[in-house]
């Protein structure tokens, strides 16, 4: 009968610490990914973030819709001194960020309004600031995989970023 009972006590712990750890994963994930996309097809990317502002108005015409902001993705390498780390990047505008996520909340140093239209700027997470061993106001090199094929040869975006 103990035994029981101490196995039944041990199910139930573990149980309820899966269940806990699952729900801040999702909470911490979800508070800076969007619960959806939109996307335009056919249309060239320019051509949608010009348009954005009318079609997040037309989004918020259903109840559900609580923000909207635009934003474009890719996938990079960022770079300082002698490390490189792989990293997904958002292009982010951070005037209508906080409509739809929660990572004004979640910076450790800085804010968002540090961000300036025509500046290069970035927000890293901790633990990859970390491991590219760069502060606030620290310069590093993002390199995105991303380039133009021409006669002259391949060419690849870079930028510096402060």
């Amino acid at each position: 009968m103990a035994g029981i009972a101490l196995g039944v006590a041990a199910l139930i712990v573990v149980l309820s610490v899966m269940n806990g750890f699952q729900t801040q994963v999702r909470d911490r994930m979800l508070s800076v990914l969007p619960h959806i996309e939109l996307f335009y097809p056919g249309q060239p990317h320019q051509r949608v973030l010009e348009m954005w502002p009318d079609i997040a108005t037309e989004a918020k015409h259903n109840s559900a819709v609580e923000g909207a902001a635009p934003f474009v993705g890719a996938q990079g390498m960022l770079v300082r001194n002698n490390v490189l780390s792989g990293a997904q990047i958002r292009g982010i505008d951070p005037s209508v960020e906080t409509q739809v996520s929660e990572l004004a909340d979640q910076l450790y140093a800085g804010s968002l309004d540090a961000l300036k239209d025509g500046s290069f700027g970035i927000v890293l997470g901790q633990k990859l600031a970390k491991t590219l061993g760069v502060g606030q106001g620290d310069t590093l090199m993002v390199m995105a995989p991303q380039g133009t094929i021409s006669p002259a040869g391949f060419y690849r975006v870079c930028a510096s970023s402060r």
